[in-house]
């Protein structure tokens, strides 16, 4: 096979890369768009299929200008085009981070945008092992976002108050939850003569049984979280 031949692509080879790009990338934008965020299913098929024609361009685009080095001073490079591919998805990904009250979010939808484009690149340049591989890869970390949220949240540390109906005994208060780590344990009396039992850093796992526990205690009249 001559060099022009390894670098020519068919009508129907070039539909059939562009068409496995962007149902690869609709299917990781599918899990982003279920699960609430703007960059969705088209979103991230625009984008492996961007990706996936700047692939083809890098192979396919340049046939007429492949000959042998000796009798030309022209130079292809395949892999330029699909290097600024790598580049240029970074200001989409960028768009997708927001800073909210102290914590960045959409860092894992820019991720996802940014594997969508290698998803693309890879199918655009027939190499369909890896776009497979990395879409498969994908949706199994972003599918296991959800349940690790649950195990997080399930771990986290909070902060609960706990009102009783009359005066308790603090010492009494203190043994009672000495059970659970935690921080730190205060009663205070209201204005309505009620006393006011705080925790600190107890988890969401633990909120059920302790409030069980200490409505063995008194009348409990209110509770918050957070």
């Amino acid at each position: 096979m001559g060099l022009i031949d390894a670098a020519s692509l068919s009508d129907w080879g070039v539909i059939g890369r562009l068409a496995v790009a962007t149902g690869l990338g609709a299917l990781i934008g599918f899990e982003r768009e279920i699960d609430g965020h703007d960059a969705g299913m088209r979103t991230h098929a625009l984008l492996a299929l961007g990706s996936a024609v700047f692939g083809v361009i890098s192979v396919g685009g340049f046939a007429d200008f492949i000959v042998e080095r000796a009798t030309s001073n022209v130079q292809v490079d395949v892999t330029r085009i699909a290097s600024y591919v790598a580049a240029g998805v970074g200001f989409l990904g960028g768009g997708a981070i927001l800073k909210q009250n102290h914590r960045v979010r959409g860092l894992t939808t820019a991720a996802s945008l940014w594997a969508c484009a290698a998803v693309g690149l890879a199918a655009g340049v027939g190499f369909y092992s890896a776009a497979i591989v990395a879409t498969v890869a994908a949706l199994m970390m972003l599918l296991l976002d959800a349940p690790m949220r649950r195990i997080r949240r399930r771990h986290l540390k909070r902060s609960m108050s706990v009102t009783f109906a009359g005066i308790v005994d603090p010492q009494r208060m203190t043994t009672t939850l000495a059970t659970w780590a935690l921080h730190k344990v205060s009663v205070t009396a209201n204005d309505l003569s009620q006393s006011v039992v705080t925790l600190e850093g107890i988890t969401e796992h633990d909120v059920e049984s302790v409030l069980r526990q200490l409505g063995e205690q008194g009348e409990v009249v209110g509770t918050a979280i957070w």
